[in-house]
């Protein structure tokens, strides 16, 4: 399949603007690694350094020494990463300028390790992927992706920590800390949406205190559950307040929702010791299983509690199918780094490059050529990243010499 040459300069443009904002943050050297490194990862679709090295003959050399300019990369010390981090949300900001309605996904998920023995910091993770869910040895990813638009995504934060590495502070400082990081990115935009691990008071004080819209999952158990407030100002157990709330609605009664025999109602309630009016929202879901949601989103009629519950039921599509991604994709799991910094780093390379599946989605065109190298099943998906993935690596294949030589750097030292 020949590709146009407009086509090819359109996407040589798109990757060169969206790579173009980590350049003043890297030194002479690692700015002529960069960009190369961010496309190998998307023609290998790996994350093992070896095979991105595989897809880098433009350095010259063997595998091996080119592997190795890859490891040095991520391990110097003269990487400044947190400089890195800014400039993705600085590009970012730039990129979500125009977007009408932004919702945020975060979660917290693992990366299981169960044969590791050497690597630095390794934790105890639960893997979820796990069937018993058992613990084993591995780190914990960090999570937060920005849905500008119904059908795109793109990673805001996805960096592994431990609890056992030097310098970490806690859990609640690193989500705190991608909360500032995420609505920085937005202008102060959007809803955060998060499961049941983001039910601590310390989110949502931090979220209330700077006006921020939230859907956030609360647990219902009897013995881990919170405290709130009715209307009268009488405090209840989160649990005992959704056993009185009415579900008076059915979904089925309402347009796209046939067939889906869940009951819906909320209630008016308060945080202890704040004014914010907030409301419970309560649903049963396909399996049966009570969802209570605390929010202040506006809710005060039937459409309302609708766009609320669709919009933390997308969460499927904005946390669960990301992470299923990149750990199908390019095999998350299976790196072979052991600093804890170099795989941060090495993490970091991975993100961007997903980021540029975003910013080349954005293009008409772009898209339509990129699907039609995909060779996709003519079923419309909602999460199509696997398709722009699967396109864009063979027009890599396809046009690698074109492509490489209007969008890299020099050749490194």
């Amino acid at each position: 399949m020949k590709v146009p040459a407009r086509i090819i300069g359109r996407i040589s443009r798109k990757v060169e603007a969206s790579l173009r904002m980590y350049r003043p943050c890297l030194t002479p050297a690692h700015r002529a690694l960069f960009t190369p490194a961010v496309l190998a990862v998307l023609k290998a679709t790996s994350c093992y350094v070896s095979e991105s090295a595989r897809e880098l003959p433009e350095l010259g050399g063997t595998i091996t020494a080119r592997e190795d300019k890859l490891l040095n990369f991520i391990h110097s010390p003269k990487l400044k990463l947190e400089s890195l981090k800014r400039a993705h949300i600085q590009r970012l900001k730039r990129e979500l300028k125009g977007a009408r309605r932004i919702l945020i996904y975060a979660d917290l998920s693992d990366i299981s390790k169960p044969y590791a023995r050497r690597m630095d910091a390794l934790d105890i993770v639960q893997d979820r992927s796990d069937p018993e869910k058992k613990k084993r040895p591995g780190y914990w990813l960090n999570e937060v992706y920005v849905s500008p638009t119904k059908n795109s995504l793109v990673p805001v934060i996805l960096e592994p920590f431990s609890t056992k590495e030097e310098g970490f502070r806690s859990q609640n400082a690193l989500i705190l800390d991608a909360m500032e990081a995420v609505y920085e990115a937005t202008g102060g935009r959007g809803t955060w949406i998060s499961d049941r691990g983001y039910d601590d008071r310390k989110f949502f004080v931090a979220l209330l205190d700077a006006r921020r819209l939230f859907i956030i999952r609360i647990r219902l158990a009897e013995h881990n559950c919170r405290t709130l407030l009715d209307e009268e100002g009488n405090r209840h157990r989160a649990g005992t307040l959704a056993r009185k709330t009415p579900l008076p609605y059915c979904m089925s009664e309402f347009r796209g929702h046939q067939g889906d025999t869940a009951r819906f109602g909320w209630r008016r309630v308060f945080l202890p010791g704040r004014r914010e009016p907030l409301t419970l929202l309560l649903f049963w879901d396909r399996q049966q299983e009570p969802v209570a949601l605390l929010t202040n989103r506006r809710c005060t009629n039937i459409g309302q509690a609708l766009r609320i519950i669709e919009d933390y039921l997308g969460r499927w599509f904005g946390a669960e199918d990301p992470v299923r991604f990149v750990k199908q994709a390019f095999g998350l799991e299976k790196f072979l780094v052991d600093d804890i910094g170099a795989i941060k780093a090495w993490f970091f390379v991975i993100m961007v490059a997903w980021s540029v599946l975003f910013a080349l989605e954005g293009g008409r065109e772009i898209l339509r050529w990129i699907i039609k190298f995909a060779q996709a099943f003519p079923k419309k998906v909602r999460f199509r990243y696997y398709r722009i993935l699967r396109g864009f690596k063979k027009l890599l294949e396809s046009f690698n010499d074109d492509l490489t030589t209007l969008v890299s750097q020099p050749r490194a030292p």
